[in-house]
């Protein structure tokens, strides 16, 4: 059944109430993780509508796959992740040709000298990439992941391309 996901209580309820442990998610300019525990959370500052590069961590009983379609975020092919000074939980808005590894987030225009480190998980395995050179940051980026980036000071970069596409071959999506 299709449904429209816009905030982080409409996303739990796809993944299934059963589910799902609890969602985090940080809310940067106010210095604090919000965590997702269930229905009682619908409505508060823990039910954030989701933003271009909202980065979210998800505990989980059981893996579950979801395929999603829609509309791009950003507007025509534009984006940005913003960066506030200190601990940052951002996903990637767009498919951008620039970025195919992890390292190559330290190299986007208004990232540059400002990102300390950045933490992945690689296959369920949280990874801490120190450097652009790093060869921890091998790490493919692909839709639907979080990094947990640490900035020494604010930035905000534009990411450009095409909306991430996970439905696969032979699934027909709806318009």
């Amino acid at each position: 059944k299709a449904m429209e996901i816009k905030t982080i209580g409409d996303f739990y309820d796809v993944l299934g109430p059963d589910n799902v442990k609890f969602i985090i998610t940080r809310d940067c300019p106010a210095g604090v993780w919000r965590s997702y525990l269930g229905p009682q959370n619908r409505g508060t500052p823990a039910d954030r509508v989701l933003t271009d590069d909202l980065g979210i961590i998800t505990v989980m009983n059981n893996s579950v796959t979801l395929h999603l379609t829609g509309d791009a975020l950003g507007i025509d092919g534009v984006s940005a992740i913003n960066l506030c000074r200190g601990t940052n939980l951002v996903g990637v808005p767009l498919r951008d040709e620039r970025l195919k590894c992890v390292s190559d987030l330290w190299n986007l225009e208004g990232f540059v000298d400002k990102v300390a480190w950045v933490i992945v998980s690689d296959n369920g395995v949280f990874k801490v990439v120190l450097r652009p050179d790093d060869p921890a940051g091998n790490i493919p980026i692909t839709g639907g992941q979080s990094f947990i980036i640490t900035a020494r000071e604010a930035g905000v970069a534009e990411i450009r391309g095409e909306a991430w596409d996970n439905v696969p071959d032979g699934i027909a999506a709806a318009p």
